[in-house]
C-alpha cells in the first residue's frame, strides 16, 4: 500500500517529487490527471496526496475532497 499519492500533469516534476519522497522511505504512487487520479482513490486510501490544482482533464481537488475523511492519521485542508 502506497502512502503518498503523487497527481501531477508534468512527468518531470512527478518523477523527481516520487524520487525524493521514496528516498525518504516513502512508498508513492501517481497519477497523470484527475481521471487516474479518481480511480486510484476510489481502490486505495492513501495519507497524502500531493496534486497539481491546475490539470488539464480536470481539477483533482474535487476528487480528493469528495474521498478524503478526516482520521487521526489523516488531516483534510
Amino acid at each position: 500500500m502506497a502512502d503518498i499519492l503523487i497527481v501531477e500533469d508534468k512527468e518531470s516534476l512527478r518523477t523527481m517529487l516520487r524520487k525524493t519522497l521514496e528516498s525518504r522511505g516513502y512508498a508513492v504512487e501517481e497519477a497523470a490527471d484527475a481521471y487516474e487520479a479518481r480511480r486510484r482513490l476510489q481502490a486505495i486510501r492513501y495519507l497524502v496526496v500531493l496534486t497539481d490544482l491546475k490539470l488539464p482533464a480536470g481539477a483533482a481537488s474535487t476528487c480528493c475532497t469528495r474521498r478524503a475523511r478526516p482520521t487521526p492519521r489523516r488531516r483534510c485542508w
